[in-house]
């Protein structure tokens, strides 16, 4: 008899450290899921962030594109101070 009891304590004692680690791991990974689903909205955010920029850059390089000719005599007058012959060229005196 003595022996059956000690061998329920003995199992009692190792059901309740079973179940401690259970409990302690399960938090773990509840507050791990936690921080997964808080990167998920941060990477979410960031992607549709990089979606708008990447329409922006499509919208701008098909204006490029389809503009290409202008593009690049607007530039060349306005920036480089290049011109086209015959076109004259005004200063602003200060």
């Amino acid at each position: 008899m003595e022996k059956k009891a000690k061998a329920i304590k003995i199992t009692t004692v190792l059901t309740c450290i079973v179940i401690f680690v259970c409990t302690v791991v399960l938090v773990f990974q509840f507050i791990k899921i936690g921080n997964l689903r808080d990167k998920t909205e941060s990477l979410q955010a960031h992607k549709t962030e990089l979606i708008e920029q990447i329409n922006n850059y499509d919208q701008a390089n098909a204006y490029y594109n389809n503009n290409r000719q202008e593009y690049l005599e607007n530039y060349a007058r306005e920036v480089l101070g290049w011109g086209l012959d015959g076109d004259t060229w005004y200063t602003i005196a200060q």
